[in-house]
């Protein structure tokens, strides 16, 4: 559920992605970049216009993260 955000990625475990959302569009794109990554447990969301990360990645990861989804999966304005 979505609350004060307009997007949001939740990744349980390997190959468990959920995408809610502005992002939702992206979903395939989305889940395989995760996957490469080899993400767990992780939470990204959309808040105001700035993503917000939860869970344990190091600020290379987050910067990572960041640049792709700005660039490969950008949300509407709207």
């Amino acid at each position: 559920m979505l609350l004060l955000s307009t997007a949001k990625i939740t990744v349980r475990g390997k190959g468990e992605v959920r995408v809610e959302g502005r992002w939702a569009t992206h979903r395939i794109r989305i889940a395989r970049f995760l996957d490469d990554l080899g993400l767990e447990r992780v939470a990204i969301r959309l808040r105001f216009g700035r993503i917000v990360f939860s869970g344990d990645l190091d600020a290379g990861t987050q910067q990572r993260l960041r640049n792709f989804l700005v660039n490969e999966c950008p949300v509407k304005r709207g």
